[in-house]
């Protein structure tokens, strides 16, 4: 036996088929472009802590721990929205091998010591970002925007920029990176 489909049948079958692929909307992408950083060592630097200037932060500072860079300023109002966020992170994730290095883009370091004193302690490492430092770190970071966060791995790898690392979202980020990459036993 043989199936006969007249012609103008599958015409008509095929015209609808083509019409509804074309109809189909495409599944929405993601336009945001890909950070230049992400899934590279994080860049070489050397500045001096705010605590005391002859001690040199650097990725060798913070080798074997989860790393939040964070760049910021006294003047910027979603920077310092973010201080509750650090600071509970900090407190909860320290322990875990969490470290935050705090770049500040202000005026001078005394305004960043009244802003600890009198707002947020901030108890992680600092970076009071001088010219040079600010050129450096703009660059390396490709700062466009403040706060920018950079979250690096323990091998040193930057894992997260900006995405993830604020408001309630950071600690949830943390705790999936702390989990999949926990200390070494010593």
């Amino acid at each position: 036996m043989r199936c006969h489909v007249r012609p103008h049948l599958l015409l008509t079958l095929l015209v609808c088929v083509a019409a509804l692929a074309i109809a189909t909307p495409a599944p929405a992408q993601d336009t945001r472009p890909i950070d230049p950083l992400l899934g590279r060592l994080v860049p070489t630097f050397a500045w001096p802590s705010m605590a005391d200037s002859t001690v040199v932060i650097s990725p060798l500072s913070f080798e074997g721990r989860v790393v939040l860079i964070d760049l910021w300023g006294t003047w910027c109002a979603p920077c310092r929205r973010e201080m509750p966020f650090l600071h509970e992170a900090y407190a909860r994730f320290r322990a875990r091998g969490f470290e935050i290095v705090s770049v500040a883009f202000d005026i001078a370091p005394a305004k960043v010591a009244a802003f600890r004193r009198d707002n947020f302690p901030m108890p992680w490492l600092h970076v009071y970002a001088t010219a040079a430092i600010e050129i450096e770190a703009t660059r390396i970071f490709r700062v466009d925007n403040f706060p920018r966060t950079v979250l690096v791995g323990r091998d040193g790898t930057v894992l997260r920029v900006d995405d993830g690392l604020r408001g309630p979202r950071l600690a949830a980020t943390l705790d999936s990176v702390l989990t999949a990459q926990p200390v070494a036993p010593r």
